[in-house]
């Protein structure tokens, strides 16, 4: 696998005056991820690590761009190439079909990380089901299976922040929460020794 993968490369038309390869970098992580593997929880924790990653931290990118949007990106260096290149590609009307200025702000992915084959696929109840047997069972391994809930009443809980200074207020009165409970730990511990 390691060697497929600094193999694979994908010549790219110029973007900005930047031509080139695109290719996999140097350092590559390649392990086996088996289904009917005896650790269950590596398989799950792989799966979740991508299937929540977000192209930007803080919702800048949760909608449809328009031009006037990509003047004022405020994204990560990188992430704004990644969106100005769909943007550009789209532009061209050669790749007019695939639409990425229309999904520039998920990089010129259309699909959903959680999209299902018709041949291979399980059901979103089936999914809960079996989550609230597997909590069932960890807390009494005795105990029936469980039915699982739909919810059907769902409220409107809120917005992100309204501007830049209230998203650096909540970040940084977390970190500081987050240093006071380590600190107050230590506290601990070091009173426990004494």
């Amino acid at each position: 696998m390691t060697r497929a993968c600094q193999r694979t490369h994908f010549s790219h038309p110029a973007t900005r005056g930047v031509s080139g390869e695109i290719r996999w970098g140097q350092q590559i992580d390649v392990r086996q991820v088996a289904l009917d593997s005896t650790a269950p929880g590596a398989v799950a924790a792989y799966i979740a690590k991508y299937a929540t990653k977000s192209t930007d931290a803080f919702g800048r990118l949760d909608h449809r761009l328009r031009k006037s949007d990509l003047a004022a990106l405020d994204v990560r260096p990188h992430l704004e190439r990644l969106v100005l290149t769909a943007w550009e590609l789209g532009g061209r009307p050669e790749l007019k079909h695939l639409k990425l200025r229309r999904w520039a702000h998920t990089l010129g992915f259309r699909g959903h990380w959680l999209t299902k084959s018709r041949s291979y696929s399980t059901t979103p109840g089936a999914l809960r089901s079996a989550r609230a047997a597997w909590s069932a069972n960890r807390r009494d391994p005795e105990s029936p299976m469980p039915e699982s809930v739909a919810v059907k009443d769902w409220r409107y809980g809120g917005r992100g922040w309204d501007s830049t200074g209230d998203d650096w207020l909540a970040r940084t009165a977390a970190a500081t929460r987050a240093e006071t409970r380590k600190l107050a730990r230590e506290q601990r511990r070091t009173e426990a020794r004494d």
